[in-house]
């Protein structure tokens, strides 16, 4: 999903762990998905990349082509 309106019309209104990110998932990030898939029926995981942290000899468009890993990894902790 990509558009609050498209989360909105998916979750219920109660029972939603979520977990904000910058795009880069260390294994803290995987502890804190796993405990609120623990705690709750729905969990969200905000992947927000923000262009304007990055310098003029940064590469912003590498560093989204991260996301592929970033859904692998949170699909592993969905499968187990």
């Amino acid at each position: 999903m990509s558009t609050v309106a498209e989360l909105r019309a998916a979750l219920p209104r109660e029972g939603v762990g979520f977990v904000p990110t910058m795009g880069y998932l260390h294994r803290g990030h995987l502890a804190l998905v796993e405990r609120a898939r623990r705690e709750n029926p729905f969990v969200v995981v905000s992947v927000f990349v923000n262009p304007l942290q990055f310098g003029p000899k940064e590469d912003f468009e590498k560093f989204r082509e991260g996301l592929d890993d970033v859904l692998a990894k949170i699909e592993e902790i969905r499968n187990k």
